[in-house]
């Protein structure tokens, strides 16, 4: 995805979770509401993914994966 950045946000909070430590993925698009960017774990990520490929609406932050 262009609207996606894969980096070491070090102590970065994932914006879901708030786990520190493992988020490595920056994301503006389709996966998060317009007009937001959020930073994410790969697990808090993927669950995204699968709300989007169900066609669900974005999540707002701070909805930890079931």
């Amino acid at each position: 995805m262009a609207d996606t950045i894969r980096s070491n946000f070090g102590d970065t909070p994932c914006s879901d979770c708030g786990a520190v430590g493992r988020v490595y993925l920056q994301h503006w698009g389709p996966l998060v509401p317009p007009g937001k960017a959020g930073y994410f774990d790969e697990v808090c990520f993927m669950a995204r993914r699968e709300d989007r490929d169900a066609g669900k609406p974005p999540r707002p932050h701070g909805q930890k994966p079931a």
